[in-house]
């Protein structure tokens, strides 16, 4: 509530991937953090960006689809929140690939098959020549300081949000029951450049061991309803699909 006061726009990108279930989980979390619990989406202004041709959700509903017999009741008042956008915009010109050569001539022909029928065998052998095997290795080092693009910029020893690393362990106080939040969890972080206590044993492309980085509980504070709460979590989220583009 407190970072997002003054806060009056929500742009939301990648609509493909945004299903029934999550709007109405973000329908939600904004009305918490207004709070303006009686107004969809907390009474923000929103616009949502995408390709409804792109990926689908993950384990959800797409937002165009009408909600079966058989629906949760969060897909209902997600496809309830989406009906109330009522303005809509097409564009219609293709500025991914621009250029007049024959090879941004093929990659154009290439996207529009790919939204609208599916991709031939032209397209296929297209794709393949920028697969990174078939690159030079001038070509490959393009790739290799690319910038991504995280929710904060707060960096430390290479640790920020949206790094990936996997659990090798949890750890928790000296005799509590497991169903209790673990002291930590332990994460490796292959570009973890800080101090650190334990590696793992040697990997593929890592001799000496990865970094092993503990991430403990955190505990936030909030209000709501008048009155004020705090919650203890654990700031790691899954990493269910990476998506390239």
């Amino acid at each position: 509530q407190q970072e997002n006061k003054g806060v009056h726009f929500y742009f939301m990108d990648e609509k493909s991937m945004v299903g029934l279930e999550m709007l109405s989980n973000i329908d939600s979390r904004l009305r918490q953090i207004r709070p303006n619990e009686d107004e969809i989406l907390g009474g923000y202004h929103i616009a949502i960006f995408g390709d409804f041709a792109q990926l689908p959700p993950v384990g959800d509903t797409p937002l165009y689809a009408r909600p079966g017999v058989n629906a949760s009741q969060s897909v209902r008042d997600g496809d309830a929140v989406y009906r109330e956008f009522t303005e809509s915009y097409m564009l219609k010109t293709i500025v991914r690939q621009q250029g007049v050569s024959e090879e941004q001539l093929r990659f154009k022909r290439m996207l529009k098959n790919a939204s609208e029928k599916g991709l031939d065998e032209d397209d296929w052998r297209l794709l393949i020549t920028r697969e990174s095997t078939n690159l030079s290795p001038e070509e490959n080092r393009l790739f290799a300081d690319a910038i991504e693009i995280h929710t904060t910029r707060e960096a430390t020893s290479r640790l920020v949000n949206g790094t990936l690393g996997t659990v090798e362990d949890v750890v928790w106080d000296h005799g509590a029951q497991r169903c209790n939040l673990p002291l930590a969890v332990l994460v490796s972080c292959p570009d973890y450049t800080g101090p650190t206590l334990w590696r793992t044993e040697p990997r593929a492309g890592h001799p000496n061991g990865i970094p092993i980085v503990p991430i403990a509980a955190l505990k936030v504070s909030f209000e709501h309803k008048g009155g004020t709460g705090s919650r203890t979590q654990l700031p790691l989220r899954l990493a269910w699909a990476m998506t390239v583009h």
